[in-house]
């Protein structure tokens, strides 16, 4: 093969990279044109193939119980095999000790585990569109995660933005975009503990041992206690967000093409400023 031919399939061949980058890294743009920020509500957030064993949802169903907070889990519930996973943790009852200081706030059982559906928030409410989740109230330990489903991600936005936690305790992550979405969003993440996910969020996130709910349940119980502590991981997690823009990963990309190269590759930062 001609030394021009191999430069020109390379070319193709980077330009094909660039463009699934593009195309699959979400933007903190795209979400806020969704929905603008609202306050914060005490709420956690799931997000995946419930079925995904590597995804493992599972254990935030497990660790919900013994949350004071209310907990939702959106996503496929069926594999592709047609098998719902929906119901495999329904007969798994409360794991681990509940943090002390995140007791229940003595509001009733009218208010145990409480989330209201995310459509039913009225027209015209100030600081918010129509489709925003309203605030849920703090509910108290023992109840299950509710399952929103599949969501389109103008649907899934919502959420992200009103949640003040999101959980993600992977078993196999290489990166996370769902954990990106939600640190654009304002959540502070509370993760698998995996080599991958600590190079990705180094101290901006919490992390714990996938294979144990408890573990689990007892972070989110100290993040919903510690308001200080929370607002913190949410701040780091926005600001660490930020070095995997769209633009941030294709330079790098192109950065190593042109080292293999030999060079010839512009960066996209430096196209835009030259403008």
């Amino acid at each position: 093969m001609s030394l021009w031919r191999w430069q020109f399939i390379f070319a193709k061949s980077c330009l094909r990279w660039c463009l699934v980058v593009f195309d699959a890294m979400p933007l903190a743009a795209e979400i806020s044109a969704i929905v603008r920020p609202v306050p914060k509500a005490p709420l956690v957030l799931g997000a995946g193939r419930l079925w995904d064993e590597a995804k493992n949802l599972q254990a935030l169903r497990l660790a919900a119980p013994a949350v004071p907070w209310p907990v939702v889990v959106a996503g496929p519930t069926v594999d592709p095999a047609g098998r719902d996973a929906a119901g495999a943790a329904a007969s798994l009852g409360p794991v681990g000790p509940r943090d002390p200081a995140a007791a229940p706030d003595g509001r009733g059982d009218a208010h145990r585990g409480h989330v209201p559906d995310p459509a039913a928030a009225p027209a015209g409410r100030p600081g918010e569109h129509r489709g925003d989740p309203p605030d849920p109230p703090v509910s108290r330990s023992g109840q299950p995660a509710r399952l929103l489903g599949p969501l389109a991600f103008d649907e899934l936005a919502p959420w992200l933005w009103r949640a003040a936690v999101f959980a993600a305790p992977a078993r196999y992550e290489p990166f996370g975009l769902a954990a990106l979405e939600a640190a654009q969003a304002g959540c502070a993440l509370v993760l698998g503990d995996l080599p991958s996910l600590r190079e990705v969020w180094g101290d901006a996130a919490l992390y714990v041992d996938p294979d144990d709910p408890g573990a689990l349940a007892g972070a989110l119980c100290r993040l919903a206690a510690d308001d200080g502590r929370r607002g913190w991981l949410q701040q780091a997690a926005a600001q660490r967000a930020g070095r995997y823009s769209a633009t941030a990963m294709a330079d790098a990309m192109l950065g190593v093409y042109g080292a293999v190269s030999g060079g010839g590759f512009r960066t996209m930062s430096a196209a835009g400023a030259g403008r």
